[in-house]
């Protein structure tokens, strides 16, 4: 996270909103921040797939590009964090839970990049 006032560190606004962001990584399962962070060829091997699956299913161009839409806005709202549900209020996404925060507090705040790391451990026997 980032943000330009120090004092919006110490908002518990703002420290709630990180721990939830903590909890929607963890449990949305996305692995980029925004759509402009997707790699281009990631976003073309994705529409590719989608394009095939339309074209076998649909004859009308017009469907089939209603369909890719459809799929990628889909994949994206998988993919990108400010694009999924929150958690605490799916009726909204996490980029305007991000921008109503800012408006409260009177920052910039924008989630830089995150990671997220798979600690189980193989039991050996």
């Amino acid at each position: 996270m980032r943000c330009r006032q120090a004092e919006t560190l110490r908002r518990p606004e703002f420290r709630e909103f990180v721990r939830e962001i903590c909890g929607q990584i963890l449990e949305g399962g996305a692995s980029h921040v925004a759509r402009k962070d997707v790699p281009w060829e990631t976003i073309r091997t994705e529409e590719r797939t989608h394009r095939a699956e339309a074209e076998a299913n649909f004859a009308s161009s017009e469907r089939i590009d209603d369909h890719i839409l459809d799929k990628m806005s889909a994949w994206y709202a998988r993919t990108c964090l400010l694009e999924q549900p929150y958690r605490k209020d799916p009726s909204r996404v996490v980029g305007q839970v991000l921008e109503g925060l800012q408006h409260t507090l009177g920052d910039q705040i924008e989630v830089q990049r995150f990671s997220r790391y798979d600690v189980t451990e193989e039991r050996r026997p």
